[in-house]
Formats: structure tokens, sequence, C-alpha cells
């Protein structure tokens, strides 16, 4: 997808700060979190219990949502957390 803008300063903060959202969800956020600690989410990509296009989906499903933009729809298979809970 194309932006439509410039490169603005103010596109530049909003891309590093998406770059932060990362480094906060994969590190900074876990420590001291006992559901889901530091090294979590890692070990679960690699044992396969998760991948990195079901988070990146969800990711980008809440966004849209957040921001009420419709998409249009994606063939995808339902995974078990869209199943238990569903957005």
């Amino acid at each position: 997808m194309a932006s439509k803008g410039k490169n603005t300063e103010r596109r530049k903060k909003i891309l590093r700060t998406t770059q932060d959202l990362v480094i906060n969800f994969m590190s900074y956020d876990r420590k001291g979190d006992e559901e889901l600690p530091k090294g979590e989410i890692q070990e679960a990509l690699e044992a396969g219990e998760i991948t990195l296009e079901e988070i990146v989906e969800t990711f980008s499903r809440e966004l849209y949502d957040y921001v009420g933009v419709r998409r249009r729809p994606k063939e995808s298979s339902a995974s078990e957390v869209d199943q238990e809970h569903p957005l």
C-alpha cells in the first residue's frame, strides 16, 4: 500500500513508533509479565504454536477496527484463537 502523503516528519515519527511497538511487544513489555514473560513469544513461534502471520493479522485487524476502516475480506482459515475469541 503506497502512502498518499509525502515523507513528512509526522509520518517518520509514526513509522518509528510502529518499530518501537515491535520491540516493546517482543521484549520490553514482557519484563515482569507473569502471563507472557520475555522470550515466550519467540519460543511459541519456534515451537510452531503460533505463526508470525497470525500475530500480524491480529494486529492488522485490530488496527483497522480501531480506526474504523474496512478492508477487503481475505481468504484465510480460522485459527483456534479466532474461534475462541472472535474479533
